[in-house]
């Protein structure tokens, strides 16, 4: 089995007993799991966990912004009530278009799934304890959950070009 190494980018690169390989077939479900698999997986937890610290840097502040803001005006504090006031409001627009909190969910729970498909595989039980060929199944429905989340994503991303912007952040 060929090793994975990653290059200064960051890039992942296959070692040349990859890259050799003419026939798909001759991938075995080791491989797929070591490479495909576990790229997937540590790829939706990375992304989950970065979405969710998002999320709290930007909720939190906004929370107590808006809470304090009254106090500002009733002290009759101007300025600090309208810097405040805007603070508020850039940063719900922000939440609102990066969409970091929906995210968070949709990575976790692609991850989560991902995980329990592997034990439900290595434990041949659900869907797996009558299989006549559990690699194969367990390789469509990894590769289905992958595509049900990206399909998912790119809704996502077509909502907000849509609205004429461009770029929204994931996959």
């Amino acid at each position: 089995m060929g090793k994975i190494t990653s290059d200064k980018d960051g890039m992942t690169n296959i070692t040349e007993q990859k890259l050799k390989r003419k026939n798909m077939n001759e991938f075995t479900i080791s491989d797929y799991i070591n490479n495909r698999y576990a790229e997937q997986v540590d790829w939706y937890d990375k992304k989950s966990i970065l979405n969710k610290r998002l999320t709290y840097l930007l909720q939190i502040p906004v929370l107590v912004l808006a809470a304090v803001t009254p106090i500002f005006a009733t002290l009759e504090y101007s300025t600090i009530t309208i810097l405040s006031s805007a603070f508020v409001a850039a940063g719900l627009a922000v939440i609102s278009f990066c969409k970091f909190e929906a995210l968070w969910h949709s990575y976790r729970t692609t991850c989560e799934t991902l995980k329990k498909e592997k034990v439900h595989h290595d434990m041949l039980t659900d869907v797996y304890a009558n299989a006549e060929n559990a690699d194969k199944l367990f390789v469509e429905r990894v590769e289905a959950v992958i595509s049900k989340e990206h399909t998912s994503w790119r809704e996502t991303v077509s909502k907000t070009e849509k609205k004429g912007v461009v770029g929204l952040g994931g996959r």
